[in-house]
């Protein structure tokens, strides 16, 4: 398990690869990388603006989501993260799905919350201990 989370914290290939699961309705499934989210994930990881065209249903959302989880569970530290987009509901969705994909990861690898202190609604997501934040605009 150490090892795993050590590897995972290193290499973001490596965690969407083995670790992440994305759900489904009926379960969960592999992350299904193509050219269109391995381009995003790589601008991603070298914190370069991008816009993304695929169809609809391509994963484009989900593509990101999961880099997001890898950073707020693995990566990150002492930060900020801000969910907006041109509707408040969608956003709302966006954090559900992060929410899903950090729950199902295995239990070893979820960050430890304080139920006291940190908070997980519709509208925020924060690990006080960690000093990490999501938020809704």
């Amino acid at each position: 398990q150490a090892r795993i989370i050590n590897e995972c914290s290193i290499n973001f290939w490596y965690y969407i690869r083995e670790v992440v699961r994305i759900p489904t309705p009926g379960g969960v499934t592999t992350y299904e990388l193509h050219r269109g989210n391995l381009a995003e994930s790589f601008c991603l990881l070298c914190n370069l603006n991008t816009s993304i065209l695929l169809p609809r249903q391509h994963y484009k959302t989900i593509s990101a989501v999961v880099y997001y989880s890898w950073v707020y569970n693995l990566k990150g530290k002492n930060y900020n993260m801000i969910f907006s987009n041109k509707e408040f509901a969608d956003s709302q969705l966006n954090i559900k799905r992060l929410n899903d994909i950090l729950d199902a990861l295995p239990k070893y690898l979820r960050s430890h919350a304080n139920t006291k202190k940190d908070v997980n609604n519709k509208t925020e997501i924060k690990i006080d201990s960690l000093n990490r934040h999501c938020l809704l605009l």
